[in-house]
């Protein structure tokens, strides 16, 4: 089959069209814009399910059957239906003779028989019809050497058959067991096949039609089985919604492979090099995997169960059918442009509930695609090797690969480059240059180079914003910058240098960095709720951010919601979680927690009473500046009240406090002066206090 790239007639047709979605002719859909890069061909084939496709050796024809009684030939192309072939009720397999010179269809005729059929598909002319079966032909294969067809039916029987005359070779009865699917060893040796009721595989010698092994393990009907090209393992596919690898030699599960989002496998197809495998899924999509298991991309986009998948021999096309009554014709994934390489890449690249993040397989597509001189995937791959994200690290490749994207005009690689030019990571530092950078993608729009031209020396620092540098923080707050939102919440909370004060906006910026996890703006933002500054006052959201704030160590936070639980505002009143909170915030160094702390201990709220435990409070309080503490702490001293007396301590802390303004101190100060107790008596320095 023609890929549409390259030099083809109709992919320039193709390309020129200017459609948003798909461009229809007739009932063929051409793939554009917005939709899976991949599909090439949405062809509405069936007036009902599509139960089976084919795809010529060549490339050149697609075949389709479906419940509509219809077996319709397409070119492989365009689309444009061929032939129309056979008068039946229902048909349920087709297939290509390995030469491609017949089509085989297993089909319920008009008279209700179960026959097989095999047509030349270039003139649309019967060349044998084989009647055998007394139940639907659920599945039908060529040999490999194009002399056998094998087929399994609904009356628990494969069977075989000369493939020119129709003749009956020989039979296997499958016990009870409805036999769903059948295909052959490479060797011609062999038919394996996947049975109903007891989720087995059967393998048969097709010359003596005798059972060679069992293959247990599905816990559900066998859709479908196949062996790999090289006739080593033989993968099979469940209602179940297992796809199981075996050894085809010793019979034993090699590997089992489950995901909960594609549902029931109704059919597997293996690309000729036994590279790729396809599975058509209950879930509305193709999957296709390596044949180790691991999803290389997920073809999405029929309207309901996929039926039937099959792939081009050379591997480049993949072609399914399902209920929605349509053919749909995808480039295989990795076979396409750069563009579509690129696209693969970014879908391992971020990765999803169906396919896991993988660096090292993004960085396989993205390579592809840079080959190619896609810009995008040049500027991705210098900013992996200059990481170390899925390769080993090679900032010289870095820097010429983001260079080469960056000539093209690529902003993300300019400003990737001008980062590494400032700190000299591959390339000799140079300010200038990485300045030179940042500016031309600046000027196509890049914020955060505009930030890094305004902020080379440093980071964001809300003291350095001004009037005329706002609106480069406020582009980059708004692309995510979490630093930039606290700058900005900060600039607004009290405004200056030509900005003015704006709480509203304040509290804006800090939900935003406070949501992502931003230690300062959480508590601002509590501070706001609890306040009423800029939102409503809500006690409860106040404490929730207090809380998150407290939570990632910050001591301010933790006293406040300790405030909180030990009045009951905002929060469920909770002495135990007050003390907790408190202690937290205290030991952090928080004076006000400290001396919280010893009032507790002197009252025994929330703790027993220990009037060494005030004092050791009071004392760590008193040290960090605590006025109030300083006054307790030498009353304490001087009354001999949970510590021993000790005028000359009881001085110390009164002489503390007084110096700094305690008006108690200072009286106290001025008895021991004037009564020389301690100090040495001094009536001018007792007038003093």
């Amino acid at each position: 089959m023609r890929q549409f790239g390259g030099d083809s007639r109709f992919s320039g047709f193709i390309a020129a069209l200017s459609v948003a979605t798909f461009l229809v002719l007739g009932g063929v859909s051409f793939a554009q814009g917005d939709v899976d890069h991949h599909l090439r061909l949405n062809i509405k084939a069936h007036d009902g399910e599509v139960s089976s496709v084919a795809i010529s050796p060549d490339g050149k024809l697609v075949a389709s059957g479906g419940l509509d009684g219809k077996i319709k030939i397409w070119d492989g192309d365009d689309g444009k239906l061929l032939q129309t072939l056979g008068e039946n009720l229902e048909i349920s397999t087709v297939a290509f003779s390995p030469d491609g010179e017949r089509l085989l269809t297993a089909s319920r005729d008009e008279e209700k028989n179960f026959i097989l059929q095999t047509w030349d598909p270039v003139k649309g002319k019967l060349k044998e019809t084989i009647k055998g079966h007394g139940q639907k032909i659920n599945s039908a294969a060529y040999s490999p050497n194009g002399k056998m067809i094998a087929s399994g039916s609904g009356d628990n029987t494969i069977r075989t058959w000369n493939s020119r005359n129709g003749r009956d070779i020989g039979s296997y009865k499958a016990g009870k067991n409805d036999v769903l699917s059948v295909n052959w060893s490479p060797d011609n040796d062999y038919i394996v096949s996947g049975v109903s009721w007891d989720g087995n595989i059967l393998i048969v010698d097709a010359s003596s039609d005798e059972l060679v092994k069992t293959l247990p393990g599905h816990s559900n009907w066998v859709n479908t089985v196949l062996y790999t090209p090289d006739g080593k393992n033989i993968i099979s596919g469940s209602k179940d919604g297992s796809v199981r690898i075996w050894d085809a030699k010793s019979g034993k599960e090699q590997k089992n492979i489950r995901e909960w989002w594609w549902g029931e496998i109704s059919q597997l197809a293996v690309t000729a090099d036994g590279v790729l495998l396809a599975g058509a899924t209950e879930k509305d999509s193709v999957v296709i995997w390596y044949v180790d298991g691991k999803v290389l991309d997920v073809l999405s986009g029929h309207s309901g169960r996929v039926n039937s998948v099959a792939f081009s021999l050379d591997g480049k096309i993949v072609v399914s059918g399902g209920n929605d009554g349509t053919i749909k014709i995808w480039a295989t994934p990795g076979t396409g442009d750069a563009r579509s390489l690129f696209e693969l890449g970014g879908e391992h690249d971020k990765g999803s509930e169906q396919i896991k993040e993988d660096d090292k397989e993004a960085f396989k597509w993205y390579s592809k695609a840079a080959d190619q001189g896609y810009t995008e995937a040049m500027a991705r791959v210098g900013e992996m090797l200059a990481a170390g994200d899925g390769v080993k690290v090679d900032l010289d490749k870095a820097v010429k690969m983001l260079g080469a994207a960056a000539d093209k005009g690529h902003i993300g690689a300019m400003y990737s480059l001008g980062n590494m030019y400032a700190v000299g990571k591959g390339v000799a530092r140079d300010p200038n240059k990485s300045a030179e950078l940042w500016a031309s993608a600046a000027e196509k729009g890049h914020v955060k180079a505009r930030m890094k031209l305004k902020n080379q020396a440093g980071g964001i620092d809300p003291e350095s914003i001004d009037k005329a540098s706002l609106e480069w923080v406020v582009k980059t707050a708004e692309g995510g910058d979490v630093k930039a939102q606290y700058s900005l919440g900060a600039v607004y909370r009290k405004g200056g240098k030509g900005i003015p004060q704006n709480r509203t906006k304040a509290v804006k910026w800090f939900k935003q960095a406070a949501k992502a996890g931003d230690v300062r703006s959480q508590y601002y933002l509590a501070e706001s709720y609890e306040l009423g500054q800029g939102s409503p006052s809500s006690p409860k959201e106040a404490m929730k951010w207090y809380k998150s704030a407290a939570e990632k160590g910050l001591g301010a936070a933790q006293f406040k919601l300790a405030g909180g639980y030990a009045k009951g505002v905002g929060v469920a009143k909770s002495t135990k979680d007050a003390v907790k909170w408190y202690r937290k915030a205290a030991d952090q160094g928080n004076p006000e927690a400290m001396a919280v702390m010893a009032e507790m201990y002197k009252t025994g709220k929330g703790v027993k009473k220990s009037g060494a435990e005030v004092a050791k409070w009071l004392a760590k309080a008193a040290e960090r500046g605590d006025v109030g503490a300083m006054y307790e702490l030498g009353n304490m001293y001087s009354k001999g009240k949970g510590v021993k007396k000790n005028s000359g301590q009881a001085a110390k802390w009164f002489l503390a406090a007084a110096q700094r303004g305690n008006a108690l101190a200072q009286l106290n100060v001025g008895l021991m002066y004037s009564l020389g107790e301690t100090v040495k008596k001094d009536d001018t320095r007792a007038s003093a206090w």
